[in-house]
């Protein structure tokens, strides 16, 4: 989920998974799968950035976490 900006200055959170295709013409389209569309204030870029980060995250918290380890103490 990536939370972006309506031209009108609310907060939205929208399901980078039902992105179809972006336009920047000049301001963000974003199409979704629906073939609804959504102009938001974020540049094409940051929204990229946004999604990148959101599916990387995914990515580490799939990601076995390793065991504990406990030292010795003396």
């Amino acid at each position: 989920m990536v939370e972006l900006t309506k031209l009108n200055g609310d907060k939205m959170v929208i399901n980078e998974a039902w992105i179809e295709l972006m336009d920047a013409v000049p301001d963000t389209t974003i199409t979704l799968n629906s073939g609804n569309k959504v102009v938001v204030l974020e540049k094409m870029e940051i929204v990229m950035e946004k999604i990148l980060r959101w599916q990387a995250g995914l990515r580490g918290a799939s990601q076995p976490r390793p065991k504990a380890v406990r030292r010795k103490t003396r």
